[in-house]
């Protein structure tokens, strides 16, 4: 742009038409190259830095810069009486305009087909230049094309000057992604227009007054007008946004600075609600939300937990919540920030009654006592979502609030949490006595199962070799299924003992979830229904490989076993926070009211045989699941509607080493 406003410049200042002629020529080199670079750059645009690039396409911009000092291009170029420039076209001209035109048409096609495919930043990187494109266009149309054939040649200029639209938007989407990643709100169109009109004008008035004078100082006034617009045309943008909210760094907020000034007002106070309403603000004024809220613990005078209560920062009126509400059950010795999507569906539909966005974040606050309270925040004003590293710096404020709550718990509390844990030792030791003591039941369980199994086998062949009526076979299957449901249950039993010298040692290690499913796939392949895995990448947890496929087989067979006609087992698995959640949805039978507060215990099962006993299933597999995701510190629950399906979900938190 430079260049090209800097030849404009010699331009009209040359006194000869040959002069003119040899400048014009120099002109055209700029858009020589700019074709050529124009398709280099959609290559590259705007994530892609080590794909390949074919230089053969700057064989034709050598080919047309060879052509520039014979006349090929440009033959003469004079200034008329009307003082508008006339260029005489050479030979090689009409190739040359098939050259620029079809690089220029190469690279929008280029940057429309990543358009297609792109999501997030890459696609608003493409969208903004675009926008500079189309602006270049308008401006270098109307003051290049419409107002010379009105005979206004004055304005020439500001064509080429207009490529500060291409180049400041292009600039503007790698600078704020690649190097800051910071974004105002744009969407407040008024503001960049403002900016425009008042660039545009600028220059104009600028050169309009500047022509009389001598070409050097011409170039001196206008590098740096042109050179404040592309220094400071952003920061002015940014200041005249008078939206709700002020200008706002997209993705990025000063963490430290939020940390002290948390620590300075929060210093040496004690009154638990201004300490809610202190992180609210600062929150705000930080990061700055378009809407905040607080629900904080009410007391009694005799300091008793009695209920809770919703505050809106824009509405004066709070709004009560009893304390054995879902929502409040959902944070109760939570120590990291939630999603909406995160929540159970009674907690949801609890908040959307309250009237709190399905795109807020929890902030759960607890002390050694109760939850004390949880900080509401909306998405943000410049609606970006918070990425995982955000998250992480929202739980260690959790945690450093917490430890000032846990400050403010009376010396009898701590007291009362100290023999609590005493007391927890104690019961831990006396449970390591009762496991010596279940090993030796486990062994004798053993010793069981191989007496119980010699007389079963023996039952089994004995029938096998009695030659009955044709009448009697329905009995004879009877007898067969009931000896094979005793051997199963010998075999549950046993795997549901605890864990002793004599069962495989329990070796804790950095589990994929995704490929335990993808194993547990492997020994029961789909046969007769459908499943649909929908994978999110999760990172891996500390875990029992083997016990870990063990939950997922029973999960499956249950599925199987609900749809005897044939249906479809959906297995999603994504994490929010510092957990991993997998979901097993089947499109079933559904599990019968009366049952489902029986689903954990065992010998409890919902299948029944051909002859109308309970012994379809033993009833195991579900209480070995919630054992082993116990033992995960995981937790499991389902959902279930008769006739139409379940769904299990499970909940594991992400551990390390």
């Amino acid at each position: 742009m430079v260049f090209w406003g800097f030849v404009f410049v010699l331009i009209s200042n040359s006194p000869t038409n040959q002069d003119i002629t040899y400048l014009f020529s120099i002109l055209f080199i700029g858009p020589i190259f700019l074709a050529y670079y124009s398709v280099k750059f959609s290559t590259f645009f705007p994530d892609e830095p080590n794909k390949k690039f074919n230089y053969y396409y700057l064989i034709p911009a050598i080919l047309f810069l060879g052509c520039l000092p014979f006349g090929s291009i440009v033959s003469s170029a004079i200034k008329n009486t009307y003082g508008q420039y006339v260029i005489i076209r050479g030979w090689c001209y009409p190739a040359f305009g098939i050259y620029f035109i079809g690089y220029i048409f190469l690279t929008l096609n280029n940057l429309y087909k990543k358009f297609k495919k792109s999501i997030g930043s890459e696609k608003e990187k493409i969208k903004l230049f675009f926008l500079g494109a189309f602006l270049l266009s308008i401006f270098a149309t109307t003051f290049d094309l419409i107002l010379p054939m009105l005979k206004i040649n004055s304005l020439n200029i500001l064509g080429p000057i207009s490529t500060i639209f291409l180049i400041g938007f292009t600039a503007y989407a790698i600078l704020k992604h690649e190097l800051m990643d910071i974004s105002v709100i744009i969407k407040r169109s008024v503001s960049i227009l403002i900016t425009l009109i008042f660039s545009s004008a600028t220059v104009a008035i600028a050169l309009y007054y500047i022509k009389p004078l001598n070409y050097i100082y011409q170039l001196l006034i206008m590098t740096p007008i042109i050179s404040f617009w592309i220094m400071f045309g952003h920061k002015i943008q940014e200041g005249l946004i008078t939206s709700a909210k002020k200008a706002f760094v997209k993705g990025w907020f000063d963490s430290e600075k939020m940390f002290k000034d948390l620590s300075n007002k929060l210093s040496g106070e004690t009154n638990r609600l201004k300490i809610f309403k202190t992180i609210e603000s600062v929150f705000d004024e930080h990061i700055n939300f378009e809407r905040t809220a607080i629900i904080v613990a009410n007391r009694s005078d005799e300091n008793k937990l009695i209920g809770y209560q919703l505050i809106k920062k824009d509405d004066p009126n709070p709004i009560t919540i009893n304390l054995k509400s879902p929502l409040i059950k959902e944070f109760v010795l939570s120590s990291s920030v939630k999603r909406f999507s995160d929540l159970y569906k009674d907690g949801q539909a609890q908040l959307t009654e309250l009237h709190i966005s399905s795109k807020s974040l929890f902030l759960p606050l607890n002390s050694p006592e109760i939850l004390e309270g949880v900080i509401v925040l909306d998405e943000r004003s410049c609606e970006v979502a918070f990425k995982q590293s955000e998250l992480d710096i929202f739980n260690t404020i959790i945690n450093y609030i917490s430890a000032i709550l846990y400050k403010l718990t009376p010396y009898e509390k701590i007291e009362k949490n100290f023999l609590a844990n005493q007391k927890r030792l104690h019961d831990a030791e006396v449970q390591i006595l009762r496991s010596k003591k279940n090993e030796s039941i486990s062994h004798m369980h053993r010793q069981f199962a191989h007496e119980l199994r010699t007389p079963l086998n023996c039952i089994y062949h004995l029938t096998d070799s009695l030659e009955t009526k044709t009448e009697n076979d329905p009995i004879k299957k009877e007898i067969y299924e009931e000896i094979d449901n005793a051997l199963a249950i010998v075999k549950e039993t046993l795997l549901s003992l605890p864990t002793n010298n004599d069962m495989p040692e329990r070796i804790e290690q950095m589990v994929s979830v995704n490929d335990a499913i993808i194993g547990c796939l492997k020994i029961l392949p789909a046969n007769g229904y459908t499943v649909e895995k929908e994978f999110s990448e999760i990172p891996k947890t500390l875990g029992v490989y083997r016990d870990i496929q063990i939950v997922f087989t029973n999960l499956m067979s249950n599925a199987r076993d609900a749809m005897p006609k044939g249906g479809t087992v959906t297995i999603t698995t994504y994490h929010r926070g510092s957990d991993i959640y997998i979901k097993f949805s089947d499109t079933g039978k559904g599990i019968p009211d009366d049952m489902k507060d029986k689903v954990w215990q065992p010998y409890i099962s919902g299948n029944h045989s051909e002859f109308g006993n309970d012994t379809g299933g033993r009833g195991w597999g579900l209480t070995i699941v919630n054992r082993i995701i116990e033992e995960h510190q995981g937790f499991i629950s389902f959902e279930s509607e008769l006739g139409k399906g379940t769904t299990f979900t499970i909940r594991l938190p992400i551990r390390s080493v």
